[in-house]
């Protein structure tokens, strides 16, 4: 059987439910996927989330409408292929989208380094800094 038979027999049985499908799909196009997805969140942090986050929905999404019946016409790996890239970049605008949302931000929410100070490695680490510092005071003040 060749490649192209393999793809299309995977997303037939896919549609019935088959989790070995998901699975065979998912090996073959996974590692690609991540790379499209990195390449679209360029320059978003990955705080939030990934761009194996982003295929891990992307993957997810397709499985459910594969299940649901809402392609039926993918005749081939080509056609996979198309459909799980256009997937993927959907969910990857979305992050960033989520992400530069002024809710949330716009941006230029800092992560918990911003507690950091210089090199001094006797200091507590991070936002548990602020919590060692409370202490102190409170035990200054007993």
């Amino acid at each position: 059987m060749s490649d192209s038979q393999d793809v299309t027999q995977w997303v037939l049985r896919l549609a019935d439910g088959d989790s070995a499908a998901a699975q065979a799909i998912w090996e073959r196009y996974f590692e690609n996927l991540v790379r499209l997805a990195s390449r679209k969140l360029k320059g978003v942090p990955r705080r939030e989330a990934d761009e194996e986050d982003v295929v891990l929905s992307a993957m997810a999404s397709f499985c459910r409408g594969a299940a649901a019946g809402r392609f039926p016409d993918l005749a081939d790996r080509q056609d996979l292929w198309k459909l799980l890239v256009t997937i993927t970049a959907r969910k990857a605008v979305a992050q960033m989208k989520r992400h530069y949302a002024q809710k949330r931000g716009g941006g230029a929410v800092r992560g918990e380094s911003v507690f950091l100070r210089g090199n001094d490695s006797q200091a507590e680490a991070g936002i548990a800094q602020i919590f060692a510092e409370e202490r102190a005071d409170q035990f200054a003040t007993s």
